[in-house]
């Protein structure tokens, strides 16, 4: 199945600024169930993007937040790494 899918920033309103979300969905016209897709540790991450993708694919709307956005900037990804992780 063919998808759409970009980043889209949602209001927060527990705290000043937005979310940042991947947002991925079948391109083709219809009604579709959703997942929120929480992330690990490591925010949106290739595998995290992907996965979504293919779930998306499988005809499920699929929006991923970043989990950290009170606190790190948008768009930051963590290593796989203790680095990471200690971050």
């Amino acid at each position: 199945m063919k998808i759409n899918s970009n980043y889209v920033d949602l209001p927060n309103p527990h705290a000043a600024g937005v979310i940042r979300s991947f947002v991925a969905a079948p391109q083709a016209e219809g009604a579709y169930p959703g997942i929120i897709f929480y992330s690990d540790i490591f925010q949106l991450t290739g595998p995290m993007i992907r996965s979504c993708m293919r779930l998306a694919g499988y005809g499920f709307v699929v929006a991923a937040p970043e989990i950290y956005n009170r606190i790190e900037p948008a768009g930051l990804v963590m290593e796989f790494d203790d680095e990471g992780k200690k971050r």
